[in-house]
């Protein structure tokens, strides 16, 4: 199974989800930082915020969007509600989001560890908002 195409999260976009196991990816809004975010060892063209997982995809994106507004439920999105408040030039009212749905809530952890380390091969960081390596001493992709 492929990743979804991105969509704005809002509500309605929320609305129509499942609840169901899945890693997603976060992203900027179209037109936030287009050439691509600069990393250690290149540029992320892709825009990654940060990847996450879920047992309850439309629960977790739910606090997600909450958090953003109000910093409250979920690290990521209070990172994001702090940056914005804090942090000259990030200002991101909204973002973007892309799931692969998952059988379970261990093949999702599984998926966003993978993602993870993938990102760090490539770029030699973790996604600018992760804030942690998943098992950085198990096997790596």
């Amino acid at each position: 199974m492929c990743f979804t195409p991105p969509v704005r999260l809002t509500p309605e976009a929320i609305a129509d989800l499942a609840n169901i196991p899945a890693a997603y990816k976060v992203f900027p809004p179209d037109g936030k930082w287009p050439k691509g975010i600069h990393r250690f060892l290149g540029i992320d063209n892709e825009r990654v915020l940060f990847y996450g997982k879920t047992g309850d995809l439309k629960g977790r994106l739910k606090a997600l969007l909450r958090s953003i507004g109000q910093k409250d439920g979920h690290s990521e999105g209070n990172l994001i509600h702090i940056l914005n408040r804090e942090a000259d030039g990030f200002g991101i009212q909204q973002v973007m989001f892309s799931y692969k749905a998952e059988d379970t809530e261990e093949a999702a952890t599984e998926e966003e560890e993978r993602l993870i380390k993938k990102y760090i091969q490539r770029f030699g960081e973790v996604p600018p908002i992760n804030s942690a390596i998943p098992k950085r001493n198990g096997p790596w992709p």
